[in-house]
């Protein structure tokens, strides 16, 4: 048991969040205008990057 409490409690140190995200909520490094362009900016980039049928292909 006292394994799983080391590993649960090292899990909830260490943030698995984005870099946005972590500066915006967790360190408040950044203003709300920063981050709202950065997440728009995240999502805009995140439309191009998602799986495409390849135009070569055919059904």
């Amino acid at each position: 048991m006292l394994i799983f409490d080391l590993y649960a409690f090292m899990q909830g140190k260490t943030y698995h969040v984005s870099k946005v995200y972590n500066d915006f909520y967790i360190k408040h490094t950044i203003s709300v205008d920063q981050y709202v362009a950065s997440v728009k900016t995240e999502q805009n980039n995140n439309i191009y990057l998602s799986v495409q049928p390849d135009p070569k292909e055919k059904n």
